[in-house]
């Protein structure tokens, strides 16, 4: 995926926290088996595909959506986008709490809909 390293020049300056190789991950299509830390640094991870990569039109539609103002405009949104529905109560004021605490950011928000076992269930993006 990201390349070997293993000859002369083949060297990446890419840095992955878990959630974000999650988020790629879950966007191309894998469903993630199993994800461990490996001496202190490295991530092995176990992963099966299970959908083709159809994200062009979600990130189109989650970037449109990215230039909402307001927080609770902006998970009502992301509800409809990735979960297919309105945003129940207790969800959307969970969301938002988190975003005005600044406890997570949009892309942190949007990753979390995306993961969730509730969007796994759903037919494949």
């Amino acid at each position: 995926m990201f390349g070997t390293q293993h000859y002369s020049g083949d060297t990446h300056c890419t840095g992955f926290t878990e959630l974000l190789l999650r988020a790629y991950l879950a966007t191309e299509g894998f469903n993630v088996l199993d994800l461990a830390v490996k001496d202190g640094w490295l991530f092995e991870v176990n992963a099966q595909k299970c959908r083709a990569a159809k994200s062009a039109e979600l990130f189109r539609r989650l970037r449109a959506i990215e230039a909402l103002a307001d927080a609770r405009d902006f998970v009502m949104q992301c509800y409809v986008t990735i979960l297919g529905r309105q945003a129940d109560e207790g969800g959307l004021q969970w969301h938002v709490a988190q975003l005005e605490a600044g406890a997570v950011d949009r892309r942190t928000a949007v990753n979390l809909l995306l993961d969730s076992e509730e969007r796994k269930s759903l037919e494949p993006l």
